[in-house]
């Protein structure tokens, strides 16, 4: 009870306050009356705007004459999140091909998948969260570019020198490829049609017995599609009538039927 009693006196004082130091000042005489009517009307308002700033309160849009944009909006530079976008729709599709190819090849799948997302997701928020763009910038790249590149160094190790990726010849034949479906042809003819393959063109059909273009590309974009082409460019030159694919656990069988004859040819 004498607690509460003491807590209401404080509460008192501190209430009456103002009201004895206004009787004090009129009873005092100190300072004139155009003094305290601007004293009283600058207590009651903000502060002026800084002149120097484009500064606002709440939502006010700034003033373009001030430096401001004239209108909300555009917290985010948009050039740089453009780049950090294209950096994440890079790390998802690496993320995709190391989950397939690690799978493929047995190299530790589940480990490197793990490494890739995780990495590739701390550094995406190392981007977002980071005060310095270039800072935050430099880290995403680490955390894209170092897991993918270890990746990239054991699958290598794994496989024979012709399915080795991001080697000189890998690229050098990546790029002829992709020119080489818009029509621009470079390098010499024998490095055109390493990369290209053999001129066979499958013909994808859909339910109504028309082409499908949509078809046609996805296969073209599939990672046996030269080998499809090349063998099927050797059972043109054996005088092959059909083909019959044998998929095994681990290899695919092929053979071919030739005069009537089916022969087992090198399996893939």
């Amino acid at each position: 009870m004498n607690k509460l009693s003491g807590l209401f006196v404080c509460v008192f004082l501190l209430a009456t306050a103002p009201a004895f130091a206004q009787e004090d000042g009129t009873e005092n005489g100190a300072g004139d009356s155009n003094s305290g009517a601007r004293a009283a009307h600058e207590a009651g308002s903000y502060p002026p705007l800084p002149g120097a700033t484009a500064f606002s309160r709440g939502n006010v849009a700034p003033d373009p004459d001030e430096g401001g944009n004239g209108g909300l909006g555009f917290y985010v530079s948009l050039p740089r999140f453009l780049i950090v976008f294209g950096v994440f729709l890079l790390w998802t599709w690496t993320a995709e091909w190391v989950s397939g190819d690690s799978a493929s090849l047995k190299v530790r799948s589940e480990f490197w998948n793990t490494v890739v997302f995780a990495a590739g997701f701390l550094g995406l928020l190392l981007a977002l969260c980071m005060p310095q763009f270039f800072m935050g910038f430099i880290l995403l790249a680490l955390t894209y570019g170092v897991p993918a590149g270890l990746y990239v160094n054991e699958r290598n190790a794994k496989v024979p020198q012709s399915s080795r990726v991001l080697t000189p010849d890998h690229l050098k034949k990546v790029a002829i490829r992709n020119l080489a479906r818009v029509g621009i042809r470079i390098g010499s003819i024998s490095s055109h049609d390493g990369s290209v393959g053999p001129d066979i063109v499958f013909i994808g059909k859909s339910e109504t017995g028309t082409g499908d273009d949509g078809r046609n590309r996805q296969v073209e974009n599939s990672k046996g599609f030269l080998a499809a082409k090349e063998l099927i460019y050797d059972a043109l030159l054996r005088r092959c009538t059909d083909v019959h694919l044998e998929p095994h656990e681990d290899v695919l069988n092929v053979r071919m039927r030739i005069d009537g004859v089916m022969y087992p040819i090198e399996p893939f």
